[in-house]
């Protein structure tokens, strides 16, 4: 071959070379193909199963374990027909929902639209593993939930001081306007956008938010016979109620769902307008035997732990003789700050005794226990939790209404 059909010969090879070169970058670039990277190799050896499905008082609950070997996260469950056309797209309370390798997690959700059939349940972890389970489901349309009611709050009972909080689980927002409140016994309270007063002032509700409805007048819960709160659509069909309660104790406690939105209903400190929980109390520092005279120096200190300000009003402090004193009225503690309560009178034993701070509800909830703790001398020495909030005690000098380091 002469040197002119080489040149051709290689001219050609380059030209190949160039064009598949050429074709493999603009796959990659159509595609968004990427190496593997680490959390997509792990994804490979992580594995979600969807163990049951069931329908419980109007929420889905999909049980799934991780029969894998990392932790995953999933924040989404697709409800598809049997040939796979998504119907919609529901978001977890507690969402993201993690799940350690072998573990199996309740993934709980409502419903914006009402099922019934067969459907495909498709659940996809943050690394991209997927499972699908087929059940036959019959769901009612839920797209907010009652989350909190307040029917006594503390003081003077007067009109317009009840309230109740809806909440929004979902990742889109919702128009509550015409959506009406009643109460169990068939009275309407008001409707929203016409006489209902909102906070925010809006009919919107945002994805993952709570909206405080009061404004009626009248009382919706009786301090002794049992009521409850209905939210109905605007054609008059129910979207959801509370159970039927009293209240009869004007604290600061409401009754409200534990865990937040879908819970059982408890009363439990008020959590208005943010998440609902188990709110978190210490009873930090303990003062059984002040020098000299024990009448009306007796105290306890109550910590919050909480980014947030705590209601204490008309809560109670034992002692283990089943002694108290109430907690007055307008009493706040602030966020990870400090709220001093002098006994009257007196009422702690040296000996062995300890403080209890309780709602005065029977069987009511216990906030805070000390235990047992002994202060035999008469001196500026308390029983003190260090750090704040800690489960060790230690018996040094008072640090009333500060931090006991």
């Amino acid at each position: 071959m002469n040197n002119k059909g080489i040149s051709d010969t290689i001219a050609i090879l380059l030209l190949i070379v160039v064009a598949v070169a050429a074709s493999v970058i603009l796959y990659m670039w159509i595609t968004d193909y990427n190496l593997p990277s680490q959390s997509q190799e792990e994804a490979l050896q992580s594995m979600l199963k969807i163990e049951a499905v069931e329908v419980e008082d109007d929420k889905l609950k999909v049980y799934v374990r991780n029969i894998g070997e990392f932790r995953v996260q999933i924040d989404t469950i697709y409800i598809l027909s049997l040939s796979q056309t998504i119907i919609t797209k529901l978001t977890p309370f507690e969402a993201p929902v993690e799940i350690e390798p072998g573990e199996l997690a309740i993934l709980v959700a409502t419903s914006p639209v009402e099922l019934d059939g067969n459907y495909l349940i498709q659940i996809e972890s943050t690394k991209g593993v997927m499972s699908v389970f087929r059940a036959k489901i019959a769901l009612k349309a839920k797209p907010v939930v009652l989350n909190e009611v307040e029917g006594n709050p503390p003081g003077v009972d007067r009109l317009g001081i009840e309230w109740i909080e809806i909440y929004n689980p979902s990742n889109q927002p919702f128009n509550l306007a015409s959506y009406e409140i009643w109460d169990s016994e068939n009275h309407r309270l008001c409707t929203i956008g016409v006489d209902c007063v909102t906070q925010p002032d809006s009919t919107i509700i945002q994805p993952k938010s709570y909206m405080i409805v009061t404004g009626w007048t009248g009382y919706l819960i009786d301090n002794y016979d049992p009521d409850g709160v209905v939210l109905k659509d605007p054609r008059g069909k129910v979207v959801d109620k509370s159970p039927l309660f009293a209240d009869s104790w004007s604290t600061a406690e409401s009754m409200q769902r534990i865990p937040n939105g879908y819970g059982d209903w408890t009363f439990s400190l008020s959590t208005k307008g943010f998440a609902n929980q188990l709110v978190k109390l210490y009873i930090n520092e303990y003062e059984a035997n002040p020098t000299g005279n024990d009448w009306n120096d007796e105290w306890v200190e109550i910590y919050n732990p909480n980014d947030f300000t705590i209601e204490l009003s008309n809560l109670r402090v034992y002692n283990y003789d089943g002694n108290y004193r109430t907690i007055s009225y307008s009493s706040f503690v602030p966020p990870h700050s400090y709220y001093v309560f002098t006994i009257l009178g007196a009422m702690f034993t040296n000996d062995a005794d300890g403080a209890i701070l309780r709602s005065p509800y029977p069987g009511g909830r216990i906030y805070d226990d000390t235990g047992l703790l002994t202060d035999g001398e008469d001196n500026n020495k308390t029983w003190q939790r260090v750090p704040d909030g800690s489960k060790n005690w230690v018996f040094k000098e008072a640090t009333k209404g500060a931090s006991n380091g």
